[in-house]
Parts: C-alpha cells; structure tokens; sequence
C-alpha cells in the first residue's frame, strides 16, 4: 500500500463510522414513528412500491394495537448510493382494546436502503410481513 492511501484509510474509516451513526440515528427515528403511531412518518421512509405492498399492514397493526419499537444494526454492506442492513428489530405489541395479551415480535430483518437525494427510501424488505397485526389468538 502506498504512503497515500495509509494516510487516506483512516478518513474512510471515519467516513463508515459516521454512516453507521447516521444509519442508526435514522432507523432510531423509523422505530420512534411506530412507537409514536405515525404511519405517514414511517411509510415515507419506503419507496412507493414497497409502501403499497406494506400499508395496510402497518395501518392495521397500528390501529389495533400501541407499539413499541427498538432497532439494532447487526450489519451494513454496499456502497455508493445502496446498502444493504441485517437488523435486530423488536415490536412489543399491547392490544388497544382491553381484550387480549401483549405480544412481542422479535425477528432479524434484511433491509436494502437506496439513496435519493439526501434521504435513504427502502426498497426491499424480508420478511415482508414483519409489520403485520398479530393473528387473533384461538382459546
């Protein structure tokens, strides 16, 4: 490795850090529109097609049911204007009505991001049935 690139390493490295704080933050804000029961919010986060594949589920899990919502970064990769996330994602799920028990959800998600503008849009999520209502248990 020549002398330049040595001294250009750890500015990349810095500049990766900062994505992953920045990729943090922003799914940090993702959960929180769940948790805060904002499905404009958080659909605007999804290109148009995958949002009219997922809509009606996360409209009909937010209408029956108060969400609470975290989010880890397990994995980041791509480059340039792609990237590809394996998240830690965990929905605890309280029946609005008072019938019913708490549900948690807790599965790894694979999330490819794509870059329009300054702002990241999703555009492939699996499962794609994460965000879903939970089926009405049977007694």
């Amino acid at each position: 490795m020549r002398r330049r690139e040595w001294i250009l390493l750890p500015a990349v490295s810095l500049l990766r850090g900062d994505e992953r704080q920045q990729l943090t933050d922003w799914l940090g804000e993702l959960a929180a529109r769940l948790s805060e029961d904002d499905p404009e919010e958080f659909l605007h986060a999804f290109d148009k097609e995958l949002r009219g594949r997922i809509e009606s589920n996360v409209r009909g899990m937010l209408q029956g049911w108060e969400v609470a919502s975290t989010v880890d970064i397990l994995s980041i990769a791509g480059e340039g204007d792609r990237r590809t996330l394996e998240l830690d994602w965990c929905l605890r799920l309280k029946p609005r009505s008072l019938v019913g028990a708490t549900t948690e959800r807790r599965k790894p998600l694979n999330m490819v991001l794509r870059r329009a503008g300054k702002a990241w849009r999703v555009v492939d999520l699996t499962p794609i049935d994460f965000f879903s209502p939970p089926e009405p248990s049977v007694r």
